[in-house]
């Protein structure tokens, strides 16, 4: 793969992403670049193949970055004042940590930051917040409630917030010790898998509805449950699925890469594939379309420019929750992460069968793990290589 420019002047900062080697040449993504307020350089990939859209989406940024450029330079004075005596806040810190920040997911981020350490460490001095204020804030956490690995997710940002203020000269030195607090254990049971009538009782609540229980039909939920549970993917993989990532000659879908992981063509039986046609032509998608997009937006924009974003996740997992908390959550409390159904649960699912029928090297491959011992803890294998004694 590789970039090109645009030759019209008018599209000036905007660079075609297309494979040099092949007949066509087409263009299979267009990047935009540009600094941002601060200064650096920017890159983003868009969600569109129209030039025309991509200027606007970059005319809009730039006016976007002059408006906090402008913004920042009127309360420069003060900031710097506090900057060069080290007294900025921590919620003034983190604003200019994620103001700063280019990731898909900074503004999630931001608002779990926001609520669940500024309430705690938000008013105090950053250069000043020592080991303890971090320990305080570690037990508070607990105390509410939170998992273990959200806690230590959670003091993680923290610590890298602090990282990259040390590198702007902001604070000197960085509170958050790995050494003296250490991370909490976490747990690694596999949560819950489900068996082949509870799998046929969702899939049916979904396609057709659940009346006596409340439930209409789901066709979004059905078919995202659809490829979750054949692709054994995350959810926020499927969700960024597009047109061109379906590969119908081969019956393969390609997924993006996820945590530390490498993208990955998964293969996929007949019936999933037909069901992607068919949503294809239902909701009358293009090449570039994604096939969970936001159908609130679209419905009341109508703008095909609607379906070159993806849905946001929270939205669909909600609506899934609502009917596996009347299926299979009755009576289990929400702190019991393990134990109750979710979307996630297909992963597990689809993974510990195809362990159980081709093993687990199979089953590491399947669910795109780095290595065994991550798929050993994920689906919970060592009780089944403990009973393997009986055979001897």
């Amino acid at each position: 793969m590789a970039f090109r420019k645009i030759k019209a002047k008018k599209y000036n900062g905007i660079t075609e992403y297309y494979n040099p080697k092949s007949t066509d040449r087409e263009t299979r993504a267009l990047y935009i670049s540009y600094r941002d307020e601060y200064g650096e350089a920017v890159k983003k990939k868009l969600h569109t193949l129209d030039k025309d859209d991509a200027l606007i989406e970059l005319n809009n940024i730039k006016a976007n970055v002059k408006k906090l450029k402008r913004r920042l330079e009127s309360d420069q004075r003060e900031l710097q004042r506090s900057k060069n005596m080290k007294k900025l806040t921590l919620i003034q810190l983190a604003n200019l940590y994620y103001e700063q920040r280019q990731t898909k997911e900074n503004l999630k981020d931001k608002n779990k930051f926001s609520k669940r350490v500024i309430p705690i460490l938000g008013t105090k001095v950053a250069s000043k917040i020592n080991h303890d204020d971090i320990q305080l804030l570690q037990n508070k956490l607990i105390a509410m409630k939170y998992a273990p690995k959200t806690v230590n997710d959670t003091i993680d940002k923290l610590r890298a917030l602090y990282n990259v203020a040390i590198r702007k000269k902001w604070v000197d030195y960085n509170p958050v010790d790995r050494y003296i607090i250490p991370k909490l254990a976490e747990e690694h049971e596999p949560g819950i898998i489900l068996s082949d009538e509870q799998l046929k009782i969702m899939f049916d609540a979904f396609h057709d509805g659940l009346p006596e229980s409340g439930i209409s039909p789901q066709p979004r939920l059905y078919f995202f449950a659809k490829l979750l549970y054949h692709t054994g993917a995350r959810p926020s993989a499927i969700i960024d699925v597009q047109v061109q990532h379906c590969d119908f000659n081969q019956n393969k879908i390609h997924l993006k890469a996820m945590k530390k992981g490498k993208s990955y063509q998964q293969h996929v039986n007949t019936e999933v594939m037909d069901l992607i046609s068919d949503w294809i032509k239902k909701h009358e998608l293009k090449y570039g379309d994604y096939l969970f997009y936001p159908t609130q937006t679209y419905q009341s924009t109508k703008s095909s420019l609607a379906k070159q974003k993806p849905a946001n996740y929270s939205g669909i997992r909600r609506a899934g929750q609502k009917i596996f908390d009347k299926l299979f959550n009755v009576g289990i409390p929400t702190s019991a992460v393990m134990d109750r159904v979710s979307f996630y649960s297909l992963r597990r699912t689809s993974g510990t069968k195809i362990y159980k029928a081709k093993g687990i090297v199979q089953a590491m491959l399947f669910l795109n793990h780095t290595n065994v011992t991550t798929t050993q803890k994920y689906l919970n294998v060592k009780g089944d290589i403990d009973s393997f004694v009986d055979v001897l």
